[in-house]
């Protein structure tokens, strides 16, 4: 089995009819994709229920840390692709993935981001890399400030590609 067929990618949405046909236009590539939906009521689950790969699970929002940490209680894969409804991955980024290798003590990989606003691209951001894609196995998901972080174990290193960040 290749690496890239045992990563799931999980999606949080709440109401993303603007950004979330984008998103799975990049995922074609995932057997399974695990959508967490805190309630959506403008068209979000009409697009999801579409794809015959997408898992909608429905929970009442808490916070960022607990539909994440939920979302992962329904991930069956080794690996996981997490990812905002508004995240787009790059054509080098899907080929990337098609061809990643993970050593034996790998647990993560961390992504850069390229910002947009109606597609163009920011001139630059402060944002630093995140870790996009990493084990299920030990990962748990907390609250840090008005965010959220994983937390793992083990080695990360660096995608060459990136993702865009394309809130509409």
């Amino acid at each position: 089995m290749a690496f890239i067929d045992d990563i799931t990618p999980l999606l949080i949405t709440f109401n993303e009819i603007q950004n979330i046909e984008r998103t799975l236009g990049k995922l074609g590539w995932a057997r399974r994709i695990v959508v967490i939906d805190s309630g959506s009521t403008d068209g979000t689950l009409e697009v999801l229920a579409g794809n015959s790969n997408v898992e909608v699970h429905h929970r009442p929002f808490d916070s960022f840390a607990e539909q994440c940490n939920f979302g992962l209680s329904m991930i069956k894969s080794a690996w996981v692709l997490s990812m905002d409804a508004d995240y787009e991955l790059s054509d080098a980024l899907v080929a990337e993935l098609g061809g990643l290798q993970a050593a034996a003590g790998q647990a993560g990989f961390r992504a850069r981001f390229v910002y947009r606003i109606h597609g163009r691209p920011l001139r630059g951001t402060l944002y630093p890399p995140r870790t996009v894609l990493y084990r299920v196995a030990g990962a748990r998901y907390e609250n840090e400030g008005h965010g959220h972080r994983i937390r793992i174990d083990g080695a990360v290193s660096d995608l060459g590609a990136v993702i865009y960040h394309d809130d509409r």
